[in-house]
């Protein structure tokens, strides 16, 4: 039985599939099965992935999501440990054995990550990294942390199997942000620990929804911070301070990208849940502006991109 088991979902990402494969099977550490779950692609997956069939457990899901397919990745795989890939990102050299060093040397960790390069352009040397993006991180008991920012990407990680036994697998029914809830289930009732440097390059590109639609992101969120808004009673005054925060944020950003697109009756709706959580004074604006026809409102938006477009250029001078 290996001691790794490694999850690649891929959909319709066969330009960058095998540098994802190639950087597994150059790790140092060597204990490891790659499983690839092909989830539904229509593109020639299947024929990048034929040279390396000797090498990894290749399978074929109708499309569901990248949930439903590591999901079905680690049911079907063996290792002490769950890892976790994605087809266009690839690991460093060294990431499983220094990972795996992290797990042994402290039994009170369940789950392990690492800091990322985050780029459009490989390099294994890139002086912007996730964690410069991000406030705090830190080690243990990250709970009310990790509420209040998610600092762990999905390929960063290890688990263990019996830690994913206990808190249940990805929720299927998200389609953003499945990663980010896990770790929160994870985060509840385990320690985690990290290693501080980029153990792995992200890719950014514009098909990633993550990036390119920003409602999709805010969906996801919402839905996130509402599951443990539901569970309240089992958390701190301090956590649940940050969720109705994050919420409340949330419903303002959904709102201001409604307005953005002209659908007045959607913002008014998201910007109500928002004001429910607190006074805003961008909420009370973006009321206002939804209460106007969509000419004016578009009209009222232009202006004020070239106010601030105006604003910028002179900061610069």
């Amino acid at each position: 039985m290996p001691k790794v088991s490694v999850i690649i979902p891929t959909y319709n990402s066969a330009n960058y599939l095998p540098e994802a494969i190639e950087s597994v099977l150059a790790q140092t550490y060597k204990d490891f099965e790659i499983i690839v779950i092909n989830d539904g692609s229509t593109d020639n997956t299947k024929e990048i992935v034929a040279p390396y069939l000797d090498r990894i457990i290749y399978s074929e899901v109708p499309n569901g999501g990248p949930a439903k397919a590591r999901n079905r990745a680690i049911r079907e795989s063996s290792g002490e440990y769950v890892a976790f890939l994605d087809a266009d990102d690839i690991w460093y050299p060294d990431k499983l054995d220094r990972q795996i060093t992290v797990l042994s040397g402290n039994q009170n960790y369940s789950l392990v990550h690492s800091d990322a390069s985050y780029t459009r352009t490989y390099s294994s040397q890139e002086s912007r990294t996730w964690f410069n993006l991000k406030k705090r991180v830190k080690t243990g008991w990250v709970f009310s942390e990790l509420l209040s920012e998610n600092f762990i990407l999905v390929p960063s990680v290890i688990i263990k199997r019996d830690c994913l036994e206990r808190v249940g697998l990805f929720d299927e029914d998200l389609k953003c942000w499945e990663g980010y809830d896990l770790w929160l289930r994870i985060a509840f009732e385990h320690q985690i620990g990290l290693v501080n440097t980029p153990l792995f390059f992200r890719r950014i590109h514009e098909s990633n929804l993550f990036y390119s639609d920003p409602l999709y992101e805010v969906l996801g969120l919402i839905t996130i911070m509402k599951k443990w808004d539901n569970q309240a009673l089992k958390l701190t005054e301090v956590d649940r301070k940050t969720i109705n925060q994050r919420l409340k944020l949330g419903y303002n950003r959904m709102g201001a990208y409604y307005l953005t697109q002209g659908q007045s009756a959607k913002a008014r709706q998201a910007l109500k849940n928002s004001f429910a959580r607190g006074f805003s004074l961008n909420c009370v604006a973006g009321l206002g502006l939804s209460m106007l026809p969509p000419f004016t409102i578009q009209y009222i938006l232009k202006a004020k991109r070239r106010l601030n477009l105006i604003l910028y250029k002179t900061e610069g001078v």
